[in-house]
């Protein structure tokens, strides 16, 4: 798998693999994962393109739409003050 294929954190996504979910219990992973190898949060292109693999996919749960829509909400406006 390449770091590209991978994200840290964020919602579930059927085109990333979201590796917190395996290394978030021991800091120096995300350190090695985040810093050294450059693996970030979802971007705003990945989420994108999430939805729209979601809206082609016919088994997509409105669970699953709704997972990185509210994810977009608390990136874009949670961190206004």
């Amino acid at each position: 798998m390449l770091s590209s294929e991978c994200v840290w954190g964020g919602p579930p996504l059927t085109l990333k693999r979201n590796i917190e979910l395996y290394y978030s219990g021991d800091d120096a992973f995300r350190v090695f994962f985040c810093s050294i190898l450059g693996i970030t949060t979802p971007s705003w292109h990945d989420l994108l393109n999430e939805l729209r693999n979601l809206k082609a996919n016919a088994t997509t749960t409105a669970g699953q739409v709704e997972a990185v829509y509210a994810y977009m909400f608390k990136f874009s406006f949670g961190n206004m003050r």
